[in-house]
């Protein structure tokens, strides 16, 4: 727990310094030249990038409606953005068992290819800012790039190689967080198939999530006088996102924002502007979904104990759904 703590002490630490360096009375300025039907547009469009992400995980699914999704999504990305590397996202899977009664392994495949095709675009996305990148910052890039690609290639040996995902199964279940999982839990997991159409929609709706995802911060500067090309900005958010989650801070908040601040200054925007920017668009982005992610949190406690989420055995096993 301290951990987790002194890791999220680091990132609010980082963005404090970041506000101080911006001078904080240039960034109210900013704030208050801003045109509000930009930064409202800038809203509508991340409200439809939150409304397809929760599409993205429900294609993957089977007999699960989006009611029942969006809650679980928005709370386990909201949980995500506090831990390191997002690995808290999983909890989606449990989750999903208490309320529909589906397996946590059956579930559990379509939260590691979510996952693994999140972060094939991302690295394809960050090639369109790599000619604009100094050298310090290509080597940061080819470190991050480096880690994804290990542990990409790692979830694959998960998937594809039985002995390698029960070996990893035989592991975990020393943790007391996941000694309840049964034996049978890795046969069910690897019986589990998901179609080539299915993993195509989601590959396209993960695509255009991202590009949203750029249109926001595209409408954020065009609200402080400032246009900056889709593309590049498609190239910034997924190189400034691979570099932020490698980086182990919690969700990579503060080492994300610094590093699209970098960018930004090297397109030949200013530290005020930039940082206003970022922080206007990470407020419409990641901390919408994190706050509607709390709403989501409220509205399943309100059904699920949240302190034994894991310390029922029935939550990892077949079992009645929630009623």
């Amino acid at each position: 727990m301290w951990k987790r703590t002194a890791l999220l002490g680091v990132s609010v630490f980082i963005l404090a310094v970041i506000v101080i360096y911006a001078n904080p009375i240039l960034i109210i300025n900013s704030l208050q030249n801003a045109n509000m039907t930009y930064i409202f547009l800038a809203f509508l469009v991340s409200c439809t990038a939150i409304l397809m992400r929760i599409i993205k995980w429900k294609v993957l699914l089977d007999g699960v409606s989006i009611k029942t999704a969006a809650p679980i999504q928005l709370f386990s990305t909201a949980a995500g953005n506090f831990t390191p590397g997002k690995i808290a996202e999983p909890i989606k899977a449990v989750l999903l068992k208490i309320k529909t009664g589906k397996n946590v392994s059956e579930t559990l495949l379509s939260v590691i290819w979510e996952r693994i095709i999140d972060v094939i675009i991302l690295i394809v996305f960050s090639i369109f800012i790599l000619s604009i990148l100094t050298e310090n910052l290509i080597l940061a890039y080819a470190i991050s790039l480096a880690i994804f690609i290990i542990l990409v290639g790692l979830l694959f040996a998960f998937l594809f190689y039985r002995k390698i995902g029960k070996a990893v199964f035989n592991f975990i279940r020393k943790f007391s967080i996941f000694k309840k999982l049964p034996e049978n839990f890795m046969d069910n997991f690897y019986n589990t198939k998901i179609s080539k159409f299915k993993m195509l929609q989601c590959f396209i709706i993960t695509a255009i999530l991202w590009v949203l995802e750029a249109v926001v911060y595209y409408f954020t500067f065009l609200a402080l006088g400032y246009e900056i090309p889709i593309l590049v900005l498609v190239g910034m958010i997924s190189l400034s996102l691979i570099i932020g989650i490698a980086s182990s801070l919690p969700g990579g908040l503060g080492s994300t924002e610094i590093v699209l601040i970098m960018f930004l200054g090297i397109f030949g925007l200013g530290s005020v502007i930039s940082t206003t920017g970022v922080f206007i668009a990470r407020l419409l982005s990641f901390w919408l979904v994190t706050f509607l992610g709390g709403i989501s949190f409220l509205l399943l406690s309100r059904k699920i104990n949240m302190k034994n989420l894991f310390g029922e055995p029935d939550n990892f096993t077949e079992g009645r759904k929630e009623t």
